[in-house]
């Protein structure tokens, strides 16, 4: 499996299909999750400082993405993970935890002090068991999400 970002032509094209894919799943699951911005990730996909990664297996599949993107909370840098997604046809496969760990490693090699995510622990419960694995921990509220449900979590890193 790799994990690339967004670079050429064609991975804009599966990125975008992606991304409403990923908007069509929420909303067909009742995940009421605030999808404000979405067509501001598509416009932006090849921005380098908020790189949008595809995870494709060895047969050059994609199996899912992850966006990312630099942002400031209170005195320190942080990352912020949006948009998680995998196929449904390629959950169990590990495109999941690949995609966080390569948030994670972008997060380290930008020397941020932490990355942060929201999710909708009621109905995204396999995602909330990915993210406690990799050491997140309930936080603050760090954006403007509204759902009611929202829950906020964070992965200090290690300078």
């Amino acid at each position: 499996m790799t994990i690339t970002p967004v670079s050429t032509p064609e991975d804009r094209v599966t990125a975008e299909t992606l991304l409403r894919a990923y908007g069509q799943h929420l909303e067909a699951e009742g995940i009421d999750i605030c999808l404000t911005g979405l067509e501001g990730d598509i416009a932006n996909l090849s921005n380098p400082d908020t790189p949008l990664l595809l995870a494709k297996n060895d047969q050059n599949e994609t199996l899912g993405c992850v966006s990312v993107k630099r942002c400031t909370l209170d005195t320190e840098v942080v990352a912020e993970m949006k948009r998680l997604y995998v196929l449904p046809e390629h959950r169990a496969s590990g495109a999941g935890r690949a995609l966080v760990e390569a948030v994670i490693a972008w997060a380290r090699d930008q020397r941020l002090a932490a990355v942060v995510l929201d999710t909708e622990p009621k109905k995204m419960v396999a995602a909330g068991r990915l993210y406690r694995s990799l050491g997140f921990r309930p936080t603050e509220r760090f954006n403007s999400n509204t759902v009611p449900h929202a829950a906020f979590l964070r992965l200090d890193l290690a300078p």
